[in-house]
């Protein structure tokens, strides 16, 4: 069995799907940078697990999770990872929130936007208009230049019939009103 019981944890080995007789990777599940899975290789891989898990532990269906959208391809917690977490076959997106000094809600995952576009705003402490004008997509790869830190009522939008949206709260309870009302006036037909 490929399934290990080792004191409660499971080691699944996956690896002998993706590499070819010779040990290398299978072109076919990868993209060109042959470290990351295709959605073919998603595939797999989502077999994989879901079948070793149910031999030993009861769930009715696994969900896939892609945390901050398809993070590991396109620049984490943008409209261009959560679209393509979908198109490659999660079940949800989870995404971060804070509050901006207006009160609109930016999808980022860290209080600071320096991470992800080399600009230094404390988003708490910064006006949307300007968080906006931001390019967390360069740093990523060229191809996303010009993605926008996003409005959570964007992610919200992209959400796919029969998908779901994970929202966690980054910031304090201050966010909490705003939230409903994003939620009232965008998300009352979507899963969260």
């Amino acid at each position: 069995s490929l399934c290990e019981n080792k004191k409660n944890t499971y080691s699944i080995r996956t690896d002998n799907a993706f590499l070819n007789t010779e040990g290398k990777p299978k072109d076919e599940l990868f993209i060109d940078d042959l470290l990351h899975l295709n959605p073919d290789g998603y595939a797999v891989w989502t077999e994989i697990i879901e079948k070793e898990l149910r031999k030993v532990v009861s769930i009715p269906k696994t969900e896939i999770i892609a945390h901050r959208g398809a993070s590991y391809l396109a620049p984490e917690n943008s409209v261009a990872s959560s679209k393509l977490a979908w198109e490659l076959g999660a079940d949800a997106v989870e995404c971060d929130i804070y509050l901006s000094k207006d009160n609109r809600i930016m999808v980022n995952h860290d209080a600071t936007t320096k991470r992800t576009s080399g600009k230094d705003y404390t988003i708490q402490n910064t006006h949307s208009d300007t968080l906006r004008k931001l390019d967390i997509g360069s740093l990523k790869d060229v191809k996303y230049k010009g993605e926008k830190i996003p409005f959570l009522e964007e992610i919200i939008k992209e959400v796919p019939p029969g998908k779901k949206l994970v929202v966690e709260i980054k910031c304090g309870s201050e966010v909490i009103p705003e939230l409903k009302k994003t939620i009232r006036s965008v998300g009352k037909d979507r899963k969260f």
